[in-house]
């Protein structure tokens, strides 16, 4: 959850289980709260590049060609079961756990933990990424961007917005604007020169809208304090309606 500058307030990422339980969510529990005086929801479609694909860049080619190098111990691939997603649930919880430790909490078999964790990574139901305190990453200006652009060619110019060095995240969405987007930068000031190397490179592409990222309280799961430090974990399921 951030708190932005401009013209919202709050940007909320939410994921549930099917539509049904987003929209439920956003009719009956946000647009509920007395503070609240207005929703704006635009739902997801596709996801053209997301956040555990950008890099840092600290690293030279050499340690980037050496991490590549290192490959998880491909497991056999097959169909998830309820106790794949009790793992990935601790694995969520605190991504740092050792299969010992799932397996601790959960009563099962280190061994069985394992299997299920190579098994995840080798099917992509589990995907690795590290974030760090953006204040000390070298990129401490966060914002986020809604774009119009023709939708035969949202696909195309997605792969190329993703590109550049600043931007993170980029979906497709249904509503006023089609693409949402994430971006880091150094200073207020790359803020101009993204936008003009944007209109520059990719014509067809409107800017619509921008809000800066203040403060983010809220990241996967992962409670943060003003500097952006951890502080504990809350997550809230959003459960499929029942049949």
């Amino acid at each position: 959850m951030d708190i932005t500058a401009g013209s919202r307030d709050l940007v909320l990422s939410v994921i549930a289980p099917t539509s049904e339980a987003l929209y439920r969510y956003v009719l009956e529990r946000l647009e509920r709260l007395d503070f609240v005086a207005k929703v704006y929801s635009y739902p997801i479609s596709d996801v053209l590049a997301e956040a555990s694909q950008w890099r840092l860049r600290a690293l030279d080619a050499k340690q980037v060609e050496t991490l590549r190098a290192i490959k998880p111990e491909p497991g056999r691939v097959r169909r998830p079961t309820e106790f794949d997603g009790a793992v990935a649930k601790e694995l969520f919880r605190n991504g740092r756990a050792t299969a010992m430790e799932v397996a601790t909490s959960l009563g099962a078999n280190p061994r069985k933990v394992r299997e299920s964790i190579s098994s995840q990574l080798s099917a992509g139901t589990i995907r690795l990424r590290t974030d760090v305190i953006r204040s000390a990453s070298g990129w401490p200006v966060n914002a986020w961007y809604f774009l119009s652009l023709p939708a035969a060619q949202a696909e195309r110019i997605a792969r190329q917005l993703s590109r550049l060095d600043e931007i993170r995240s980029v979906a497709s969405i249904v509503g006023r604007y089609n693409i949402a987007m994430t971006v880091w930068m150094r200073t207020l000031k790359d803020i101009s020169r993204l936008e003009a190397a944007i209109e520059e490179q990719l014509p067809g592409v409107r800017i619509t809208d921008r809000s800066v990222v203040m403060r983010t309280t809220k990241l996967v799961g992962t409670l943060l304090d003003e500097n952006g430090r951890r502080t504990g974990y809350r997550a809230t399921h959003l459960q499929a309606a029942k049949p």
